[in-house]
Protein backbone atom coordinates (compact mmCIF):
# COMPACT_ATOMS: atom_id res chain seq x y z
CA UNK A 1 0.00 0.00 0.00
CA UNK A 2 1.17 3.52 -0.82
CA UNK A 3 0.28 6.80 -0.48
CA UNK A 4 2.02 10.05 -2.05
CA UNK A 5 0.82 13.70 -1.49
CA UNK A 6 2.25 17.00 -2.45
CA UNK A 7 3.00 17.64 1.16
CA UNK A 8 2.17 15.38 3.68
CA UNK A 9 -0.34 13.57 5.78
CA UNK A 10 -2.40 14.09 8.36
CA UNK A 11 -3.77 10.56 8.75
CA UNK A 12 -3.58 7.54 6.89
CA UNK A 13 -5.86 4.12 7.95
CA UNK A 14 -6.11 1.22 6.29
CA UNK A 15 -7.67 -2.43 6.67
CA UNK A 16 -7.62 -5.86 5.02
CA UNK A 17 -10.22 -8.88 5.18
CA UNK A 18 -11.74 -6.78 8.52
CA UNK A 19 -8.67 -6.65 10.23
CA UNK A 20 -8.31 -2.50 10.72
CA UNK A 21 -5.31 -0.88 11.53
CA UNK A 22 -4.65 1.82 14.38
CA UNK A 23 -5.11 4.69 12.02
CA UNK A 24 -1.83 6.71 11.65
CA UNK A 25 -2.57 10.12 13.18
CA UNK A 26 -0.39 13.01 12.13
CA UNK A 27 -0.47 16.60 13.84
CA UNK A 28 -0.43 20.00 12.33
CA UNK A 29 2.90 20.67 13.73
CA UNK A 30 4.51 17.13 12.79
CA UNK A 31 2.93 15.66 9.89
CA UNK A 32 3.06 12.29 8.27
CA UNK A 33 6.01 12.40 6.24
CA UNK A 34 5.08 11.43 1.88
CA UNK A 35 5.36 9.09 0.38
CA UNK A 36 4.40 6.62 2.97
CA UNK A 37 3.76 2.97 2.66
CA UNK A 38 3.91 -0.52 4.26
CA UNK A 39 3.12 -3.92 3.31
CA UNK A 40 1.90 -7.36 4.33
CA UNK A 41 1.44 -10.94 3.17
CA UNK A 42 -1.69 -12.49 2.90
CA UNK A 43 -2.90 -15.37 1.28
CA UNK A 44 -5.66 -14.69 -0.54
CA UNK A 45 -8.05 -11.30 -0.78
CA UNK A 46 -11.74 -13.15 0.89
CA UNK A 47 -13.62 -9.41 2.14
CA UNK A 48 -10.96 -6.86 0.74
CA UNK A 49 -8.70 -3.91 1.31
CA UNK A 50 -9.00 -0.21 1.73
CA UNK A 51 -6.43 2.55 1.84
CA UNK A 52 -7.50 6.22 3.27
CA UNK A 53 -5.42 9.08 3.13
CA UNK A 54 -5.93 13.06 4.57
CA UNK A 55 -3.25 15.15 3.28
CA UNK A 56 -2.35 18.10 5.62
CA UNK A 57 -3.02 20.72 2.99
CA UNK A 58 -5.13 20.74 -0.65
CA UNK A 59 -2.65 19.40 -1.94
CA UNK A 60 -3.61 16.18 -4.17
CA UNK A 61 -3.48 12.96 -2.62
CA UNK A 62 -3.06 9.17 -3.93
CA UNK A 63 -3.38 6.04 -2.70
CA UNK A 64 -2.70 3.09 -4.21
CA UNK A 65 -3.00 -0.97 -3.14
CA UNK A 66 -0.97 -3.54 -5.02
CA UNK A 67 -1.17 -7.15 -5.62
CA UNK A 68 2.40 -8.08 -5.79
CA UNK A 69 3.37 -5.50 -8.62
CA UNK A 70 -0.24 -5.06 -9.84
CA UNK A 71 -2.20 -2.23 -8.75
CA UNK A 72 -5.18 -3.13 -7.92
CA UNK A 73 -7.12 0.24 -7.00
CA UNK A 74 -5.87 3.50 -7.14
CA UNK A 75 -7.36 6.60 -6.51
CA UNK A 76 -6.43 10.66 -6.97
CA UNK A 77 -7.99 13.42 -5.31
CA UNK A 78 -7.54 17.01 -3.68
CA UNK A 79 -7.19 16.78 0.37
CA UNK A 80 -8.53 12.70 0.31
CA UNK A 81 -8.50 9.87 -1.26
CA UNK A 82 -10.08 6.16 -0.28
CA UNK A 83 -9.09 3.17 -2.19
CA UNK A 84 -11.15 0.07 -2.23
CA UNK A 85 -10.75 -3.50 -3.72
CA UNK A 86 -12.88 -6.04 -3.28
CA UNK A 87 -12.89 -9.43 -4.74
CA UNK A 88 -16.31 -10.24 -4.61
CA UNK A 89 -17.74 -7.42 -6.24
CA UNK A 90 -15.15 -7.18 -8.73
CA UNK A 91 -16.48 -10.89 -9.61
CA UNK A 92 -19.90 -10.14 -9.60
CA UNK A 93 -19.29 -6.92 -12.19
CA UNK A 94 -17.53 -9.56 -14.61
CA UNK A 95 -20.36 -12.22 -14.29
CA UNK A 96 -23.07 -9.25 -15.10
CA UNK A 97 -20.73 -7.94 -17.96
CA UNK A 98 -20.10 -11.54 -19.22
CA UNK A 99 -23.81 -11.41 -19.95
CA UNK A 100 -24.00 -8.31 -22.09
CA UNK A 101 -23.95 -9.30 -25.77
CA UNK A 102 -21.27 -8.10 -27.63
CA UNK A 103 -23.07 -7.32 -31.06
Amino acid sequence: MLVAAGGTALQIKWDADMQASKPIVGKPDDPIPMPWSTSFTMEKIEWGVTLTAISSDTDEVTCRILAGDQVIAERTEQRAAVCAYNPLFDQAMQEQLDLVPTS
